[in-house]
Parts: structure tokens; C-alpha cells; sequence
């Protein structure tokens, strides 16, 4: 995937 879009989706896969 795009490396632009790793920062935001780590914020979303991040584990509760």
C-alpha cells in the first residue's frame, strides 16, 4: 500500500 496512507491507517488498525 501507499506509504502516505500507512500513517493514517496505523492510527485506525491501532489495538484498543
Amino acid at each position: 500500500y501507499d506509504p502516505r496512507n500507512v500513517f493514517r491507517h496505523q492510527q485506525s488498525i491501532e489495538p484498543a
